[in-house]
């Protein structure tokens, strides 16, 4: 790899690989403030010897990682791109004898390297903390019926199962906005309108069922179809892969010293593939974006013609649900329906003609 390029994203990211590590401490921190919480607890609501430990106390910390490494990722493509969409030192890297293909390259390596090392670094501080806490964790399975059961729910295989799908999770977000950057010129633009996309699909399908529903007069949250539908819709976001948790009885209700239950993230295989899968199409795609770039489509703000077409699509579908969710929930207003419809119909016009107006930025 070239060495200028190297040495050029060395120095945008070096504070994002210190972040990176940080966020992998304070995720170690917060997995032992709650097992720590969980042995006071022992003395003041007493032992339940057949429940997970380690288990139950690695959610927060999970949900602290998965928060903490999307603004990571945010951040992260914001100093990546910034230096290169400047107009000074872009012009700079672009007369340099590399090729796209290679910033890109550089790029995306050293964004999921400091990702990656973040999230060895949460691994390695869970497994001390549980080490650390395994003597009185032991003691508790020891006086349990499923001991067996508890132990390798709560052991280190486990968690570097339910980390590893928390750091597919992360990078499947992170090459998404990463992509979309080579759609957009400007930076600010790209990461939000990624963000929002990437939300689209839950988004979508709630408020579409709100907006129906108010439409019929009917209360559909009460169809179980449509449940199923809305519970679909938040398999479409990744990041609740990792609070997904299945619930399961042991033994016997009737004998309380032998009745517990475990939790466990339902279906992890199949998560581990969407989220792989995804990571692997945002990158080929950013590729694809990379290998058709032309150097007259950077005074657009939106580069590709099909992207346009998309955006425009997207911004005129859902700026009449998100008035409808501001009508309905945020302002909780009931008005007549052929009003309603209208408002609606406005917001279709409104959307396509902001998003139509962005789109021919650049263009002559």
């Amino acid at each position: 790899m070239n060495k200028t390029i190297l040495k050029h994203e060395f120095r945008s990211s070096k504070w994002i690989l210190l972040f990176s590590i940080l966020l992998g401490l304070f995720t170690s921190i917060t997995f032992n403030i709650s097992l720590n919480e969980y042995y006071e607890g022992l003395f003041i609501s007493g032992i339940s010897p057949n429940m997970t430990v380690v288990n139950d106390s690695l959610r927060g910390a999970i949900g602290f990682a998965i928060l903490s490494f999307t603004i990571l990722s945010i951040v992260q493509v914001y100093m990546q791109f910034r230096s290169e969409k400047g107009q000074e030192v872009g012009r700079f890297l672009k007369s340099l004898p590399v090729s796209n293909i290679e910033f890109f390259k550089v790029k995306l390596l050293t964004g999921i390297l400091n990702i990656t090392l973040g999230f060895i670094v949460i691994f390695i501080g869970l497994t001390l903390v549980r080490q650390a806490n395994i003597f009185w964790i032991q003691d508790i399975y020891n006086i349990s019926a499923h001991s067996e059961m508890l132990i390798k729910l709560d052991g280190i295989g486990q968690i570097a199962l339910y980390l590893g799908l928390t750091y597919l999770a992360t990078l499947s977000f992170y090459t998404f906005i990463f992509m979309i950057q080579y759609t957009f010129t400007n930076i600010v633009g790209g990461i939000v309108t990624g963000f929002l996309v990437w939300l689209s699909p839950f988004f979508i399908i709630n408020s579409v069922v709100l907006t129906i529903s108010k439409l019929s007069y009917r209360n559909l949250y009460n169809s179980t179809s449509l449940n199923r539908i809305i519970d679909f819709s938040t398999k479409l976001l990744p990041w609740t892969y990792i609070s997904d948790y299945h619930f399961q009885n042991i033994g016997n209700p009737l004998f309380p010293e032998n009745f517990g239950y475990i939790n466990t993230i339902s279906n992890l295989g199949g998560k581990y593939l969407i989220t792989l899968a995804l990571v692997l199409i945002n990158i080929f795609i950013a590729y694809k974006f990379v290998q058709n770039s032309r150097i007259e489509d950077e005074e657009k703000i939106i580069t590709f013609k099909w992207t346009r077409n998309i955006f425009k699509l997207g911004v005129s579908i859902c700026t009449p649900l998100l008035i409808s969710v501001i009508i309905i929930v945020i302002m909780g207003i009931d008005i007549n329906n052929i009003l309603f419809t209208g408002i609606l119909l406005a917001g279709i016009g409104l959307g396509y003609f902001v998003s139509d107006r962005i789109t021919k930025v650049g263009i002559r």
